[in-house]
């Protein structure tokens, strides 16, 4: 567990060049942990903003997906990518002690689409055993940035 922590961290300070990736956490696990998902989109579009733009993909969704992925993981949370179901694939799922999060993210379209697509193809059916709250949560990627986070309950 130290191994991977320790190069999780690597990986996050090489893709944003940030001097203090604990502090980063921190922050960003306080505001995931509150479900304080608009301090959340800023303090990932920070570390957004710490990436040169030579390295930053811009057209392409799984770029932002990978470091989103990275931060997770470096958070200590349990999340799942690119999970195959009967309707489509997922982006990412998240579990914790308390909920689960399923995520949908979009490049240059909306949060609502990506909440929309989580409802249409149900990607949420497989989770509903677990007996913990569903959170849906879209994401709408733009510009080098999370332009939107749409949560819903489900």
């Amino acid at each position: 567990m130290e191994v991977k922590a320790s190069l999780l961290e690597y990986l996050l300070f090489d893709y944003t060049q940030e001097i203090a990736p604990s502090f980063v956490a921190v922050r960003l696990k306080e505001a995931f942990e509150k479900q304080d998902f608009e301090l959340f989109k800023e303090q990932i579009n920070q570390l957004f903003s710490k990436i040169p733009y030579q390295l930053f993909d811009t057209n392409q969704e799984k770029y932002y997906h990978s470091v989103i992925f990275i931060i997770f993981q470096l958070l200590g949370y349990h999340i799942q990518a690119e999970i195959s179901t009967s309707k489509g694939r997922l982006d990412a799922v998240i579990i914790t002690q308390t909920h689960v999060f399923v995520l949908e993210f979009k490049m240059n379209d909306s949060a609502k689409n990506a909440i929309h697509q989580i409802r249409e193809k149900q990607y949420f059916q497989p989770y509903l055993n677990l007996n913990k709250p569903l959170v849906l949560v879209g994401v709408a990627l733009k510009n080098k940035e999370v332009e939107d986070i749409l949560v819903e309950n489900l």
